[in-house]
């Protein structure tokens, strides 16, 4: 008998106690357990694709500085009039870690090498453009797939991550 989970919800399970476990060795993870919390009403509401792009939006790249001083630097030259999503929601480097893990865990487990996942092999810079251009069973059976991860992502998250001191 093997070591590895055997049912889907057992895979689950483990996967997404693996990633919270490496969170919390990383002590610094942001508001990702109330991100966590919140992004299956999101997926419910708004959709897969919409969810995870705004997942996507709110972080910058690993050679980019983060967004605020992106923003700050904007600001210092007058332009942030100029800018309608200046009013949006203000951010840090380490709300942006959060929505990093966040979509990278979501993200990692629809793209996962197995043969049950929705976007199996498709790389994870590549997975919005997927989402878009899918049929419609893929989308849905993704959809279902991420609320179902979520939920043991949550459990996880509650059980292991402190609640950050910026929520509110």
């Amino acid at each position: 008998m093997s070591d590895s989970p055997c049912t889907i919800e057992q895979q689950r399970a483990a996967d997404a106690l693996s990633r919270i476990h490496e969170l919390r060795d990383q002590r610094d993870c942001g508001n990702y357990r109330s991100y966590a919390e919140r992004l299956p009403a999101q997926i419910v509401t708004n959709g897969l694709g919409q969810a995870l792009a705004m997942l996507r939006s709110r972080y910058t790249e690993d050679d980019q500085p983060p967004r605020q001083a992106r923003d700050g630097a904007r600001r210092q030259r007058g332009r942030d009039h100029d800018d309608p999503l200046a009013d949006r929601e203000p951010s840090n480097a380490r709300d942006e870690v959060a929505y990093r893990y966040l979509f990278q865990h979501v993200g990692g487990w629809l793209c996962r090498d197995h043969a049950s996942a929705p976007y199996r092999g498709v790389a994870l810079n590549a997975l919005l453009m997927k989402l878009s251009t899918c049929d419609q069973d893929t989308y849905v059976r993704a959809h279902a797939e991420a609320l179902a991860y979520l939920n043991w992502l949550k459990k996880f998250a509650r059980a292991f991550l402190s609640a950050s001191k910026d929520e509110p």
